[in-house]
């Protein structure tokens, strides 16, 4: 790490462990052995990355047209390649389409309906909606999904009724229990949904053989459970499947966030209304915005021990929201110019980042 500190960027530097993603893809595979994995390049489009995953056979999820470019400069094969995002636009499923992508999800009839236009003989996922638990989505993901996507049990049969009429081919279902779910009941909720929704499929003649668990998958930080925990509790059900059934599964954050660190600098240390305060080159807006959302990043002094005390973090710019929640244990003895890391936010620190106030974006390196 000294050697990349020497020649780190002006701003946040990100750095992921190619051996590192490779352990967690299969750790992955290993705790759903009969999965197979579709990274989700949202949570870090290098092709480093892209180009290591793809050299261990793995497969990708796509949310747009726009992230297929990187794909495609590695020479990946376009069959590889799913679409996750149930909404799109005709425009969005056309170039994805043209590029050779054949995979896409929907959970309405108008997605089906754009999608007869736009990609006419391609194999469609419809994508169910998880059943609430006993706690409220937003408890148990950091981003829920549950409000926004997923068809209810009677939409799922009129999508298999028109897709008929209409001659589509609806290949299987898929579901998702929101970004860094940490209730592994929440998998299991999914899967009976989506179990129940391949059986409307094939009552209705479409030859569905697949069942896609997809994303969520979180990384170990805070409460949240491994990927070993969570592929047991699903192992019973999983076996149960008709026979014949393919699983794929689309995890991003899981493969990325702890496989790197981010790294922050001080910018300035200063008492506020009877507070010690630290002021990082990286914060909600420049690459730490899911921390808004409850992700419990863990944060760390590269030097000093001593004494620990509470300080309130910040990030550069000028606006009330770019902070840190919380109070955070760190060294008394920080300076300007020190060096924080951030663990577990490796995934989505870059992808989500902006340059708002004209402060720097993350510079993401590959190492080992």
């Amino acid at each position: 790490m000294a050697a990349e500190l020497a020649r780190a960027p002006a701003g946040p530097l990100i750095l992921v462990s190619r051996s590192g993603v490779l352990a967690n893809l299969a750790r992955v595979r290993s705790a759903l052995p009969s999965v197979s994995v579709h990274y989700a390049v949202k949570a870090c489009n290098h092709p480093q990355v892209l180009s290591a995953l793809a050299q261990a056979d793995c497969g990708f999820e796509l949310a747009s047209a726009g992230e297929w470019p990187a794909l495609a400069a590695l020479d990946i094969d376009p069959a590889r390649a799913m679409v996750g995002n149930p909404v799109r636009s005709a425009m969005q499923t056309a170039a994805l389409y043209a590029a050779g992508v054949r995979c896409f999800a929907i959970d309405s009839l108008q997605q089906l309906d754009r999608d007869r236009v736009a990609a006419p003989d391609a194999r469609l996922l419809v994508r169910v909606a998880v059943p609430p638990g006993c706690l409220a989505d937003a408890d148990v993901a950091a981003w829920p999904m549950g409000d926004t996507f997923g068809a209810s049990p009677d939409t799922v049969a009129q999508i298999c009724h028109k897709a008929r009429a209409t001659g589509q081919v609806l290949a299987g279902v898929s579901f998702h229990v929101g970004s860094q779910c940490t209730d592994m009941a929440a998998w299991q909720r999914g899967l009976n949904a989506a179990v129940s929704a391949l059986a409307t499929l094939r009552a209705e003649g479409h030859a569905a053989d697949v069942l896609s668990l997809g994303g969520g998958f979180p990384a170990e930080i805070g409460a949240a459970p491994s990927i070993e925990a969570i592929g047991e509790s699903l192992r019973p059900a999983l076996a149960a499947l008709p026979v014949g059934t393919r699983l794929l599964a689309e995890p991003g954050r899981c493969l990325i966030a702890n496989a790197g660190v981010l790294l922050t600098r001080v910018l300035a240390v200063r008492e506020h209304r009877g507070a010690r305060w630290l002021h990082l080159d990286c914060g909600v807006h420049n690459g730490l915005i899911e921390s808004s959302r409850g992700v419990p990043y863990a944060l760390r002094a590269l030097r000093g021990s001593g004494t620990r005390v509470a300080w309130q973090v910040a990030g550069p710019s000028c606006d009330g929201a770019d902070r840190l929640p919380g109070e955070w244990l760190l060294p008394a003895a920080i300076v300007e110019g020190d060096w924080l890391a951030v663990d577990g936010a490796a995934a989505y620190a870059q992808s989500r980042a902006s340059g708002f106030n004209g402060f720097a974006l993350p510079e993401t390196r590959v190492v080992n």
